[in-house]
């Protein structure tokens, strides 16, 4: 509920999983390459709350990533009210742009509470776009 991670597998030489970046619900955003808070196993978890999609946004249990302020900026946002991480789409991004900020603030992956039509979603075993 309070962590959210980016992590791959190199599926080669037997390398271990690594966790590129770790969001926290409080802010706080911890970079990699780190070998812990990876969601690689050797069996697949099941979720209680699997991921939804939506228009230009994927809601995974307490967190959302969506486009948000037209095509310009994807706002990665906890429930809580807030945006750990704002990506620009010139490459800029903006640690902690709002901490916390209110639910319909145009940066907030929650502005909008309803997740729309699932539009851009491609998912297969080995990405999501």
């Amino acid at each position: 509920d309070n962590h959210f991670s980016v992590s791959y597998r190199l599926e080669r030489n037997g390398n271990p999983p690594q966790t590129s970046m770790i969001y926290q619900s409080d802010g706080n955003l911890l970079s990699g390459p780190r070998d812990d808070f990876n969601s690689w196993t050797d069996q697949p978890t099941y979720s209680a709350f699997p991921p939804k999609f939506g228009d230009k946004t994927v809601e995974i249990n307490k967190w959302r990533i969506r486009q948000v302020h037209g095509d310009n900026y994807l706002s990665i946002t906890h429930f809580s009210g807030r945006i750990v991480r704002l990506y620009r789409k010139d490459g800029q991004y903006f640690p902690r742009w709002h901490i916390p900020a209110p639910q319909d603030d145009i940066y907030s992956a929650y502005a909008n509470a309803d997740l729309g039509e699932p539009t851009c979603a491609f998912l297969t075993d080995k990405f999501l776009q």
